[in-house]
């Protein structure tokens, strides 16, 4: 096993890929990919996020996949770190939870410089929930 990554310099990778460059290389070999490019950590959002910000998988995939993944990276001592964008809602989301975006003095919603959505306000009843305790590997 490699050294863990808290014993090397921290380097995150936010790479992004499509379902295609990722099951080309599989979980193992995107693992040996991210190592070899001496990356100590991976960001990975929510699979239920896709098209959103974040996320090196830019759609759903199976569980397994990132099981295997998550396993294979740890292998090499490679840290998981689980990404939830609080700064920004997906027009799906504000459509269930209306009363979740920012508003102007008219009612309007505050501009946003990226995608299609709306930027929360962590004072709407509800929004700021804890967030689930479960491990994005499924332990």
């Amino acid at each position: 096993m490699n050294a863990s990554w808290v014993e090397r310099p921290f380097s995150i990778s936010d790479v992004q890929l499509t379902r295609d460059e990722a099951c080309t290389l599989g979980p193992e070999g995107l693992a040996e990919w991210m190592a070899g490019m001496g990356f100590t950590a991976v960001q990975v959002a929510s699979p239920d996020m896709a098209g959103g910000e974040g996320t090196f998988l830019r759609e759903p995939y199976e569980p397994a996949f990132y099981r295997d993944y998550f396993e294979a990276l740890r292998r090499r001592g490679i840290a998981v770190v689980f990404y939830c964008n609080v700064h920004w809602l997906l027009d799906r989301d504000v459509g269930s939870h209306p009363d979740w975006p920012q508003r102007l003095e008219d009612g309007g919603p505050v501009p946003i410089s990226y995608g299609s959505g709306s930027a929360p306000c962590v004072n709407s009843p509800g929004f700021a929930k804890p967030a689930p305790t479960r491990s994005a590997a499924g332990r």
